[in-house]
């Protein structure tokens, strides 16, 4: 008679599946402080980029069409780099979502699998 295959045991199929969930979530953390450090970066600069553009329109009546060739190209560079910059904001406030989305629903889910399964050595981690 043949013997059955061996099979690895339910505590290190729960050991793997937590190191791969844990090293998931790891990630996807890693990306959100990374997303939010260089939001806050990038707002800084924005902020800093827009009060010297302030100052070089001026704030008296009919100062365009005083403006020096220079300063108008400078600002018209500045305004190009600040869209840009809002541009990158707004794809790093998506990407933030959908990690966000990601992690969430990831820990929901497990949580959930963990209730139902705790007999059968659902992986229960999240990356705590």
């Amino acid at each position: 008679m043949a013997m059955i295959g061996r099979f690895r045991s339910a505590r290190r199929d729960n050991e793997t599946d937590t190191a791969r969930i844990d090293a998931v979530t790891l990630e996807l953390r890693k990306a959100l402080r990374s997303i939010e450090m260089e939001c806050a970066g990038l707002s800084k600069r924005v902020q800093e980029a827009s009060s010297r553009a302030a100052c070089l329109m001026g704030n008296e009546d009919g100062i365009y069409s005083e403006r020096e060739p220079a300063d108008e190209a400078l600002l018209v560079e500045a305004e190009r780099e600040m869209m840009q910059a809002y541009r990158r904001l707004a794809a790093l406030t998506a990407q933030q979502t959908i990690f966000a989305r990601v992690l969430d629903t990831m820990t929901a889910d497990l949580a959930l699998a963990a209730q139902d399964g705790q007999s059968q050595g659902t992986p229960t981690s999240t990356g705590r």
